[in-house]
């Protein structure tokens, strides 16, 4: 299981959430469960992009973060210890 990688295009932002290293271990920590918010949140499945081209998901592989899983990156910044709250916040500045 890969993390959830979000592209906001209106912020020149790329977001890529990763899988810890084994996937097994991404699972536990729950990236799947992110990857699903993130894609109910923006109305979207991964490796699609929202109508108005703004969000694009994508699942990527290890970004290093193993210890602070589930996480994301957008652009070069990376989100960690995400919750659905977390990801609302991050989501919503972006917009």
């Amino acid at each position: 299981m890969a993390h959830p990688s979000i592209e906001a295009a209106a912020a020149a932002a790329k977001s890529s959430a990763l899988p810890a290293v084994p996937a097994a271990l991404s699972f536990k920590l729950g990236s799947d469960k992110i990857t699903k918010y993130c894609a109910n949140k923006l109305g979207i499945k991964v490796g699609e992009t929202t109508s108005d081209g703004r969000f694009s998901l994508s699942e990527v592989e290890c970004l290093g973060s193993c210890g602070t899983a589930p996480m994301f990156q957008i652009n070069f910044d990376y989100h960690e210890n995400l919750t659905p709250e977390k990801v609302d916040h991050i989501l919503d500045a972006l917009k």
